[in-house]
């Protein structure tokens, strides 16, 4: 089953929308969460990452649902294999017009170096293409690293 990207503005939408191909229910998927983002102060490997200032995996799910909840605009972009998340990305929208910040890039330990970061960041931008969102703002290094060596800002 090859990787699927899903973007998710309210935890709780997986259980009343089909759409979805995972079998999770919205306490399990942030349980994944935060183990993926656990690791996240050495999620990069080919370069360091300042931005995260050593927050834990509790520490960003819960800036990231609480950004959720502010701005309806705001999104969760959760990689999927097999119905399990193994990579996310943040996309917040700041008030300009056609453009949304991305942060917090994290891919599950076991997948990195297999090309997932990458593949999963452009299904990320088609998807906010196809909503008219053309700039994009990466604000940790392995996201700038990715959308600037192949051209996607």
């Amino acid at each position: 089953m090859p990787l699927e990207t899903i973007a998710l503005r309210n935890f709780n939408a997986l259980q009343h929308n089909q759409t979805y191909k995972t079998n999770i229910n919205a306490t399990e998927l942030q349980t994944r969460l935060i183990a993926l983002y656990q690791d996240y102060n050495n999620s990069t490997s080919f370069c360091e990452n300042h931005t995260n200032n050593g927050e834990n995996g509790e520490k960003i799910l819960a800036i990231l649902q609480n950004s959720l909840q502010k701005k309806p605009n705001n999104c969760l972009f959760i990689g999927l294999f097999n119905g399990k998340p193994i990579a996310c990305i943040g996309c917040f929208d700041d008030g300009l017009i056609n453009h949304r910040r991305l942060q917090y890039l994290t891919v599950h330990p076991a997948n990195r170096g297999r090309g997932i970061s990458k593949k999963f960041l452009k299904q990320v931008i088609d998807l906010l293409k196809k909503q008219a969102i053309t700039k994009f703002s990466p604000i940790d290094n392995a996201t700038h690293y990715i959308l600037q060596r192949y051209e996607w800002i």
